[in-house]
């Protein structure tokens, strides 16, 4: 029975690469995208005497992958033959999909495979790691557009991902065009790469777009804490979003997003028997190897290795044809021109090295540009006596766990790690070296190779114990045991999601606490349905929750603090709406605005608006009254409500409502200098809440000079894009910050001995200046009351200069 074969013919996800491709791929390749992804448990030396608790997996692993974990390719007669894939993720996970009886989707690397299409079985002699993957367990994607693979694979994720992610933002390429390619790849997955810090991820232009694609998961898996953290560090200050780090916890979009640090496994026993039956490779054992196996690729520090034991050899001349280094580089990409020049690179300097050093029987550096079988790898790791894997950034590197596995118990050999891979911060009974620095790595090369052997099987024994308990099983356990698809034997109950905390006044702290210490006027501008009323399907049935009413009645008493509301319906129906007293209303989006004090504001309207506020209600009307959406005209406004828009139909509408918008009305609305005057930002600090795109709108003129919040409701996309510098889940987190300001407001201290400066009030000419001192005259810092209060008044004049000239009167309350 033929299966079906899902088909993709513009966006794609897939992995390109030649059939030697190995280790860690980019993003797109190494984001897990599966139904179970990775997870962290705590791995306690203590316990790896206990026997491991059975995994009982609900339903088989399904893994979704760019690529298949194997090679397809056509011979002559133009039939389809498999071939391995020599792949970290290949490695430690197919076994485990093999077991279960999982499912493993993705493309085949061949732009003709066709439905009808057969995926081979593998040959009796296979002894790689996808043997056991039966054809009925593969199930291909279809890519017949090569361009469309060029442009995701090489562009988006070669030039961009690739590059960025491992902290090298000089070699990274940002192309519209190429991220665009693979938008639509939003799935859950575990990053088999680093994550990179906020500095670094700040320079791709869509980050907030990966980081909410990435944050659709239910669970985000990385190799080490550092790349946790890096992730949740950059979901606050790109997105806005509540973190919980002692929890690793995210919320977006009313969603709490786990975040775990997971350190891939390799199948462990599967290493040990082949390092055990595997034959001898060097025939010699006076002479020591030192091995290094990569793919080539210039994030593993190839040049600056071989250069380190060029310079062992100048430096301690007493290994000169006494040691070797054996380096494997696994080809990789060799379509793309940076890697072809590294390939030249490191053939000019093996033959350079070799050149200087070697004698008619001894060379220093044995070569090998190829794949190398499973089986002999086992061989080579057994038999060196110094494993040198000094990666400049990496993800986790197997390389170095597979060495471990393989080494003898009797006269294991040493190894040499870089702290810049992941790996590198767990396995630290290896010897950690800075591959930047030759002569730190040429030290410790010297140092591994006179180790003596107590010390060598002390720290083998070490590593062996704790890979042995960190195998691939253990993290696919861990995994399943975070998501719930693991069940107690005694009560067959999942287990509990974990949910960040609700909001408390004291999460505004760090974000708003400066903010209010550090302004005399603070003002508050909050939009109306969204933010401070929670959405109706009707603009009728919208309401304000009691509290928060009553929270706005405690902050308008507050005379350091000037509340406004802000709205697309007309003033008379939103002051209604509120019915606070002493706020400012701004009906129709800043057309009308009515202050505590009821001086009202009209703003000017540019010529023949009124007729073309007519033609843009008829053209709405005519294209945009579909699928739910409506036209509500208002008077100085026409309001086209899409809520109930399905999400499919979504976006285009509103792009087609947006562009017949924007053909009729083109004049901006001023509102902070409507509401607080000219020169309001040297007065007062702005803090906006809203959740609707005019506000947006209103948050990117305010980038820079006002605290903004971006709320997020029910209705809100997944993939959000805010000019907001932060987010609120929604008007229960509103009225928290509100609660918060006005307790910061009530409760911050003052500093003492101000002068102020007021208009006189006798003589025009001259000013009076105000000095406010203590509740004793001592000078000290004073608690704010609700009301100002002058205790102590100095009077002086002074000549009132020009630019007092139109300074607003003031008044104050006697205490």
């Amino acid at each position: 029975m033929t299966p079906d074969f899902p088909e993709i013919s513009g966006s794609l996800v897939e992995k390109g690469g030649s059939e030697c491709d190995s280790g860690d791929e980019p993003i797109s390749s190494r984001l897990t995208f599966s139904i179970i992804d990775l997870e962290e448990d705590s791995f306690n030396e203590a316990e790896e005497t206990k026997p491991r608790m059975p995994i009982h997996v609900t339903n088989p692993m399904i893994v979704v992958s760019n690529r298949l974990p194997f090679v397809l390719t056509r011979n002559a007669d133009g039939m389809l033959e498999r071939k391995s894939s020599a792949g970290g993720l290949v490695t430690a996970v197919a076994p485990v999909v093999i077991e279960c009886a999982g499912l493993w989707v993705g493309w085949t690397g061949l732009t003709d495979f066709k439905t009808e299409d057969s995926i081979p079985e593998s040959k009796p002699d296979d002894q790689s790691p996808t043997a056991g993957l039966k054809s009925t367990q593969a199930k291909p994607v279809l890519i017949h557009n090569s361009e469309t693979f060029d442009l995701f694979y090489n562009g988006c994720c070669n030039a961009t991902f690739w590059p960025l992610f491992h902290s090298m933002p000089d070699r990274t390429i940002f192309d519209i065009n190429t991220w665009q390619e693979g938008f639509s790849i939003r799935m859950g997955f575990f990053l088999h790469i680093p994550f990179p810090s906020w500095d670094i991820i700040r320079i791709f232009p869509w980050c907030d777009e990966i980081l909410q694609g990435m944050l659709g998961c239910d669970l985000i898996g990385f190799h080490i804490e550092d790349y946790c953290l890096n992730f949740l560090d950059c979901c606050q200050r790109c997105l806005g979003c509540r973190v919980d780090r002692t929890k690793m916890l995210v919320e977006h979009c009313g969603r709490t997003v786990q975040v775990k640090a997971l350190p891939i496994g390799i199948p462990y026993s599967r290493f040990v028997n082949l390092a055990s039956v595997a034959p001898r490779i060097f025939p010699s054992t006076e002479v020591k190897v030192i091995l290094g196996v990569d793919r080539l690729d210039y994030t593993k520090g190839l040049v600056a290795r071989l250069k380190a034991f060029q310079r062992l050899l100048i430096k301690y001349p007493k290994w000169m044809e006494k040691v070797i280094l054996l380096q494997v580089a696994v080809p990789s990409r060799t379509d793309v021109k940076e890697y072809q020049e590294l390939k030249e690179d490191l053939d000019k300097l093996v033959g350079s090295i070799n050149g200087s050093f070697s004698t008619p029987a001894w060379s220093p550096i044995r070569y090998i540009y190829g794949c190398v079988r499973q089986d002999k790898l086992a061989a080579y790791y057994r038999d060196a006596t110094v494993g040198l894997i000094t990666p400049l950034r990496d993800g986790m590197n197997l390389v170095a766990k597979e060495f471990v596995a393989c080494q003898d118990d009797t006269n294991p050999g040493v190894l040499i790690l870089s702290p810049f891979a992941g790996a590198g911060g767990i396995m630290q009974e290896a010897l950690q070296v800075n591959p930047y620095e030759m002569e730190n790595v040429a030290d410790t090369l010297n140092r591994a190779l006179e180790m003596p052997l107590d010390e060598r099987q002390l720290r083998m024994f070490q590593l062996k114990k704790r890979e042995k308990r960190m195998d691939v099983d253990a993290w696919v356990q861990s995994f399943l045991h975070t998501m719930g698809a693991i069940f107690d034997d005694k009560d067959e109950s999942p287990l509990m999601e974990q949910y960040i905390d609700k909001m408390e006044v004291k999460d505004f702290d760090s974000s708003l606490g400066p903010l209010v210490d550090n302004c005399s006027k603070l003002g508050v501008i909050l939009d109306f349905d969204g933010t401070l009323s929670f959405l109706a399907r009707t603009p009728q049935l919208a309401i304000i929750p009691p509290e928060t009413k009553r929270a706005l009645e405690r902050l308008s008493n507050i005379s350091d603090c000037h509340i406004a509301v802000i709205s697309g319906r007309n003033l008379e129906d939103l002051q209604n709406k509120v019915g606070v007293d002493g706020i400012t209303y701004a009906g129709n989006h800043g057309l009308e605005i009515l202050h505590p004090d009821g001086t009202r504001f009209n703003h000017p309207m540019p010529p023949g608006y009124k007729e073309r506020l007519e033609k843009l209600e008829e053209e709405l009307k005519e294209k945009c009254t579909c699928h739910g959406a409506w036209v509500e005209p208002k008077g100085l406004l026409v309001a086209w409500h899409y809520r109930e828009v399905p999400k499919d139909k979504k976006e285009a509408l509103f792009l087609l409502a947006a562009s017949i918008y924007k053909k009729y009305i083109d004049f901006n609305v001023f509102l902070s200098r409507s509401i607080f005057g000219v020169d309001w930002t040297e007065r007062v600090q702005v803090i906006y809440a809203g959740d609707s795109a005019a506000d947006e709108f209103a948050m990117e003129v305010l980038k820079g000079v006002a605290y903004t919040y971006k709320v997020i409701n029910e209705d809100a996309s997944a993939i959000t894009k805010t000019w907001a510098n932060a987010r609120l889940q929604g008007p229960d987190a509103v009225l928290t910050m509100l609660k918060y300001l006005e307790r910061k407001l009530t409760s911050r201290k003052i500093k003492c001995n101000r002068t102020i400066s007021l208009l006189s009030l006798n003589r025009a000419d001259e000013v009076v200046e105000l000095k406010v001192e203590g509740e004793n005259g001592d000078g000290e810092d004073g608690y704010r009351i609700r009301s100002g209060s002058i205790s102590a008044l100095s009077r002086k004049f002074r000549p009132r200069s020009q630019s007092q000239k139109y300074m607003s009167s003031a008044s104050f309350r006697q205490k």
